[in-house]
């Protein structure tokens, strides 16, 4: 049977023990939970917006709050820390077992046109220790780092497209660009993989921000031993949303016709909660009191909930 595995925001997944936490920094202007999106298009109802900061033209230890005036040196951890965001994820692997993993995410075409791969771009006046020519936001716009127990992934994209320095609002040459890999910049490092992994829109001119894989897995044959682990996902930069990790076992993923059931679909709108599940929902309140059972949807009250749909949980937020 093809295993696969998903890591979800807010959610406990099959076989699966979640504990996700936003690591914060004195740089991050948001608190923990801020930026939370609730929309049937995430898995499981909710995904994160804007990974990182995106006021480019600020540093310092509040978002109005400038270190310097003027150009100066901040380190790589400093940049990440400023502009970027961390989030840790401690799973259970039941067996030994070799994964592909994909991340589930959007790029709008606005921002990645104006910010991304502009080689010239000077709008960001930090300059990056040990790296003197490098602009940090046109570099690492939309970008993430992935590590398995504090190690950094090796990611199996080899090339990525870059956006046109003259913006084009329907986006026509980028999508010339994306039909055609011949023309796309190398990632690799001395001919050899990359940790850093590259995002960008699904098409030119695509503002929709639906979450989306990349055709083939991020990171293929990832190794894990039976136990606890912690992936970390770490942005270095703004620019794209967050919805979830796809986990699928190595040896079965490229199997097409192994049927998956997927999880069902819970969110909330207002104060409504609705699933397309057929099976009876239960919820509970945070002190375990079981409140309502339904199909399809409930009305709820302001609070926070649990939501059981067989071994199924979630957790909302009604405001």
């Amino acid at each position: 049977m093809k295993r696969i595995l998903y890591i979800c925001l807010l959610a406990l997944g099959w076989n699966l023990t979640i504990n996700a936490q936003v690591t914060g920094t004195i740089y991050r202007f948001d608190d923990i939970g801020t930026g939370l999106k609730q929309n049937e298009a995430f898995e499981n109802g909710f995904g994160l917006l804007c990974m990182g900061d995106d006021d480019y033209s600020l540093y310092g230890t509040g978002k109005y709050s400038k270190l310097s005036l003027t150009k100066c040196i901040i380190t790589r951890a400093m940049a990440i820390e400023n502009w970027g965001a961390k989030y840790n994820y401690t799973f259970e692997a039941t067996d030994d077992m070799d994964v592909n993993i994909s991340i589930k995410y959007c790029v709008g075409w606005d921002g990645f046109a104006r910010h991304s791969n502009h080689p010239n771009n000077t709008r960001n006046q930090y300059i990056i220790d040990n790296a003197t020519n490098l602009d940090w936001v046109s570099r690492y716009y939309g970008s993430m780092i992935l590590s398995l127990d504090g190690t950094n992934l090796p990611t199996s994209q080899k090339a990525r497209p870059l956006a046109p320095e003259d913006y084009e609002p329907d986006g026509k040459t980028f999508n010339d660009i994306l039909s055609d890999e011949t023309l796309w910049e190398s990632t690799l490092v001395a001919g050899g993989a990359n940790d850093t992994l590259w995002l960008w829109p699904s098409a030119g001119g695509n503002n929709e921000k639906k979450p989306h894989y990349n055709d083939t897995p991020d990171y293929i044959k990832i190794h894990l031993t039976k136990g606890t682990h912690t992936l970390t996902v770490t942005s270095l930069c703004s620019g794209w949303d967050f919805d979830c990790l796809k986990i699928e076992d190595f040896n079965t993923s490229g199997i097409q016709s192994t049927h998956f059931e997927p999880a069902p679909s819970i969110y909330c709108n207002n104060s409504t909660i609705y699933t397309n599940s057929h099976e009876e929902i239960r919820i509970y309140n945070g002190t375990g009191q079981l409140m309502k059972r339904f199909h399809g949807q409930a009305q709820m009250p302001k609070g926070f909930y649990i939501v059981k749909c067989g071994d199924f949980v979630k957790k909302i937020f009604i405001k």
